[in-house]
């Protein structure tokens, strides 16, 4: 949190049964965690849930709605059918060739898939931290338990690597269903020089295991003006 490393709450979901909402059991449990001093996190809530959370804390900063940035990677019939030159655009976009896995790039930065995340990305965390005002510590130690060891979802970890040594990386794993397959960002941290080169091997990858498109949600702007320029576009105010 700009700078120091807190302990937070992190308030993941608040349900009550519907006959017991008039005898105030949302309220009671908000109280619980609101009521007490320290930081809190809270994301993707309702007007209704925020109008609560004001009620226990005055002084929250909001950050916005969570951006979604989508790219088309294939034809399929869940996707909206859109203007010829629509279409072709967002298919020319999406489809640049890109430099395979393990070719060096113009910019001396490498991509690979990583099956372990070493110690070396705690000097790339301490390195990169200062882009992101307020998110959670991503150690080495953290990164196996959260997605290398993850017990039930399989992660795809693919590290972006300058002169030997970790500049990024870029997590993703795939969501199948009436056969309409999209692959979803989870997690992207990067220095400004890896951008433009996790993210193209990320959709060339998607695409090979036949993903009809791609996605990824985030809050801030970091990333906007890489992802319109390898082929993804905002969601917001489209079909």
């Amino acid at each position: 949190v700009y700078g120091e490393t807190k302990n937070i709450r992190a308030v993941m979901n608040l349900f009550a049964a519907e006959k017991y909402r008039m005898a105030g059991a949302g309220p009671k449990l908000a109280e619980a965690v609101f009521g007490q001093d320290g930081y809190i996190l809270v994301s993707s809530y309702n007007d209704a849930a925020q109008k609560l959370y004001r009620h226990f804390r005055k002084n929250w900063t909001e950050v916005g709605d969570l951006k979604r940035y989508f790219s088309v990677l294939g034809e399929h019939k869940l996707l909206p059918s859109c203007h010829p030159e629509v279409h072709r655009r967002i298919f020319r976009d999406s489809s640049r060739e890109r430099l395979p896995a393990g070719r060096q790039a113009q910019n001396d930065i490498r991509v690979e898939i990583v099956e372990e995340v070493l110690n070396e990305f705690d000097e790339f965390w301490a390195r990169a931290r200062e882009r992101y005002p307020v998110t959670i510590e991503r150690s080495a130690d953290y990164l196996n338990w959260r997605f290398i060891n993850h017990p039930f979802f399989k992660y795809e970890f693919l590290a972006a690597k300058k002169d030997g040594k970790p500049a990024g990386f870029l997590v993703y794993r795939f969501e199948e269903v009436n056969d309409f397959k999209i692959a979803r960002i989870i997690d992207f941290i990067a220095e400004e020089s890896a951008e433009e080169e996790l993210l193209p091997e990320f959709l060339k990858r998607a695409r090979s295991e036949g993903a009809h498109a791609a996605d990824f949600m985030f809050s801030g702007s970091l990333y906007s003006n890489s992802l319109k320029r390898v082929g993804f576009f905002d969601v917001a105010g489209t079909d």
